[in-house]
């Protein structure tokens, strides 16, 4: 039978391997992915791609491609027999839907991922609104220059502006106001920033 110092070192030894292992899962890359710090970025900006092939391709070739043309292949390179990355540099814009980026295997693997580049918004302009019935009245507000994003608004009223909504498109439904001006915040929001502006609306605005 074993000793009970001789059943410890036993238990030290399990545990050893059981944190060995866990520490190497935790380091470990899988195979089978195309990875980016972001895939939305600003007009101009760099990025760096790497791809993790699940076939050793040191006998094969690499390529990459993004949208419909074939990256020059001094722009990428091999970091080992699975792994492969590529610098793009001073991205244009791109359409609302992206580019693809694509890296394939001579083995038959591929794997891509869409790029978008935009701008920031700019601050909401000129709100305005118009009202019919003295009760409720419909406001609109100019969103600057196309930032080729989805945009997000909030808009926020009251005294402490603790009242928001977030309306899908640059217009929205306020109360009317009636004898005291209305403090209103309107806050655009986008993969690349967020800007706000405030604005007091009266009755002679409307």
């Amino acid at each position: 039978m074993m000793s009970r110092m001789q059943r410890f070192m036993l238990l030290i030894a399990v545990l050893f391997l059981l944190v060995k292992k866990w520490a190497y899962c935790q380091t470990e890359v899988p195979c089978g992915q195309l990875s980016v710090d972001r895939t939305v970025l600003r007009v101009g900006s760099n990025i760096t791609a790497t791809c993790y092939f699940c076939v050793d391709n040191a006998s094969t070739s690499v390529s990459w491609e993004y949208g419909h043309n074939r990256i020059p292949a001094d722009m990428y390179f091999q970091n080992s027999s699975s792994v492969s990355t590529v610098s793009l540099v001073n991205l244009n814009l791109t359409s609302k839907d992206g580019q693809v980026l694509t890296c394939k295997s001579e083995s038959g693997e591929s794997y891509s991922i869409t790029i978008i580049t935009g701008y920031p918004p700019e601050k909401p302009t000129d709100l305005h609104c118009l009202s019919r019935d003295l009760v409720k009245m419909n406001c609109g507000w100019n969103t600057g220059s196309d930032s080729n994003l989805e945009i997000f608004y909030e808009v926020c009223t009251g005294l402490s502006l603790n009242s928001c909504s977030s309306p899908t498109e640059n217009t929205t439904e306020m109360d009317f106001v009636l004898f005291s001006p209305l403090n209103v915040k309107i806050t655009s929001r986008n993969g690349l920033g967020e800007a706000s502006e405030k604005f007091l609306l009266s009755e002679k605005d409307i």
